[in-house]
């Protein structure tokens, strides 16, 4: 078993028609890609996240970017970007479990991230997001456990590239954490 370099972002885990997406409004200048962590800023809009953002993480983008003007889906790959109106839709369940690649998995990333203060953050460029295990500034995501690598089907080993099912830390989420009482 070895793990696989996949240049990809997040998706939900299990069976995708199970997990909900809602509209959006999307903040003007994003270039946003599925798959991508979307944080809602300050004016109720969702954009991008970066090292810089400690805005509070609403979810998963779940399609590209709408323009209700045009009726057509903005093509980022080609630098369009999003303009006042825009939308996307957004998988923004806080207790949805989704599947990433990880910089480098530990067995013990589980316990690491078991803190609401010690989680671990994204990186990477629009389409091609991951969990950074060096980073904790914002504290994204918890790690859950090795899964099943996205292009082979094997299953993920400790170490570089691993592919693991991860979850978004309640204390960063917008919504915290629905239906669990602590």
């Amino acid at each position: 078993m070895t793990n696989v370099l996949e240049n990809r972002s997040f998706v939900p885990y299990g069976d995708v028609k199970q997990a909900e997406a809602h509209e959006y409004f999307s903040d003007t200048s994003q270039a946003t890609k599925i798959g991508d962590v979307i944080r809602m800023n300050t004016t109720g809009k969702v954009r991008a996240t970066s090292a810089s953002t400690p805005l509070l993480v609403v979810g998963i983008q779940a399609s590209g970017i709408f323009s209700p003007s045009t009726a057509t889906v903005r093509d980022t790959s080609n630098s369009e970007k999003a303009v006042a109106g825009d939308k996307i839709l957004v998988y923004d369940d806080p207790n949805q479990v989704f599947l990433g690649k990880i910089s480098t998995h530990a067995l013990t990333d589980p316990y690491t991230t078991g803190s609401g203060s010690a989680c671990f953050d994204e990186a990477g460029s629009a389409g091609q997001q991951y969990i950074a295990s060096s980073l904790s500034t914002l504290d994204t995501f918890k790690v859950m456990g090795p899964d099943n690598n996205f292009q082979n089907g094997t299953r993920s080993t400790t170490g570089t590239n691993a592919t693991v099912r991860c979850r978004f830390n309640p204390n960063k989420h917008i919504f915290g954490v629905v239906g669990v009482t602590s």
